[in-house]
């Protein structure tokens, strides 16, 4: 992914026009030093149906399903029929993956709601995805 299609929110981008919305990414850089949880991409959202919107969408829907998969392997997990308590190992791992797909999905919601607009911000009239500080 290029420069161009991966925006730290923070960072100008002089190639853009100042109204240029951008879509925030179910994708986060890789940890630094100065951000270890990484910081948020952005696309230049003039193309809904272009590659890069495309593939956030079905990384979006992928990061929704997994969010499902953990939770039904957890419920099963602590449901175990045959009365034996899940091991610290098992709870352990169970609750790392929860929070990943607890983190992805919490992710995803905020990139749709920002892309919906907020409802304070509108006066009733279809509100507009944020644009880029210009």
């Amino acid at each position: 992914m290029s420069t161009h299609d991966r925006l730290d929110h923070s960072t100008p981008a002089p190639h853009l026009p100042a109204s240029t919305q951008l879509r925030r990414l179910p994708w986060v850089t890789p940890p630094s030093p100065e951000a270890p949880d990484g910081k948020p991409c952005f696309l230049s959202a003039d193309d809904p149906v272009g590659l890069l919107s495309i593939m956030a969408d079905e990384v979006e829907e992928q990061q929704i399903r997994d969010g499902a998969a953990v939770r039904d392997a957890a419920k099963e997990l602590l449901e175990a029929e045959d009365g034996a308590a899940p091991r610290d190992a098992e709870l352990r791992r169970a609750l790392s993956m929860a929070v990943q797909a607890l983190t992805n999905v919490v992710r995803v919601a905020e990139c749709r709601g920002e892309r919906l607009g907020s409802p304070e911000d509108s006066d009733g009239d279809d509100a507009e995805p944020p644009t880029r500080a210009g």
